[in-house]
């Protein structure tokens, strides 16, 4: 079928279906439809607003009560440290668990040479 063929028979198909123009009953239950759907959707959001509110405000206690609810050391406390060990708490601190798995552990022995 070539181009012309083509749009002469999109063009006939399109001037040959027209949607019904609806009835006066028929645009007055899809206009009621539409509102139904539409005061629905605004339900769902006025149940989420507060919700997601509440829960924003509760994060942000939870970070503020970390940040600052941390006891921060006295004067007393300060002057009781040794500088070597005022270092070491301002050192950023080592993770709890440094081991290895077995089978990473055998590769980095390999790797090192430590076999």
């Amino acid at each position: 079928m070539s181009a012309e063929h083509r749009d002469d028979l999109v063009r006939r198909i399109a001037e040959s279906y027209r949607a019904p123009e609806p009835t006066p009953a028929g645009r007055t239950a899809f206009r009621a439809a539409l509102d139904a759907r539409i005061r629905q959707r605004t339900a769902r959001r006025r149940f989420w607003a507060p919700l997601a509110a509440t829960a924003a405000a509760a994060l942000v206690a939870v970070a503020v009560a970390t940040v600052f609810g941390a006891q921060q050391p006295t004067e007393q406390d300060v002057a009781e440290t040794a500088p070597e060990e005022a270092l070491l708490a301002l050192a950023a601190p080592e993770p709890a668990d440094e081991t290895l798995p077995d089978d990473y552990e055998a590769i980095a022995d390999l790797l090192m040479g430590e076999v």
